[in-house]
């Protein structure tokens, strides 16, 4: 299921491998974060998103339909 989180991210500006290369992950996490399959589990990925694209801690959280037409942070 979709988190808001997810939503946020595939929003974000930037292609999945300059998303991964900004957030130290891989492109293919990136892609699951994207689609819902996963989640970032630590903290330290979290604060990543929430650092480089403003995506909030809890909207991991959160369901997918609360970010339906929210725009990424700048």
């Amino acid at each position: 299921m979709r988190s808001e989180g997810s939503v946020l991210l595939q929003k974000a500006p930037g292609t999945q491998a300059e998303k991964a290369r900004k957030l130290g992950v891989t492109q293919g996490t990136v892609s699951r974060w994207e689609t819902g399959k996963s989640a970032p589990r630590s903290y330290e990925d979290r604060d990543a998103c929430r650092r480089v694209y403003g995506i909030p801690l809890e909207a991991w959280a959160r369901p997918a339909s609360s970010a339906i037409g929210a725009q990424p942070p700048a």
